[in-house]
């Protein structure tokens, strides 16, 4: 079993993000940033 450890990617680094802010912002709003920022053509 592997030993866990801070993560060393960006993916890894914007999820720690995630997870830490979503604490403060609602979860519906938040996947809409981000739905977004990734696919601005969609809305």
């Amino acid at each position: 079993m592997k030993k866990k450890v801070a993560p060393k990617t960006i993916a890894g680094e914007v999820g720690r993000f995630n997870n830490h802010i979503t604490r403060f912002i609602p979860h519906d709003s938040l996947l809409k940033n981000i739905h977004y920022k990734a696919n601005p053509k969609l809305t």
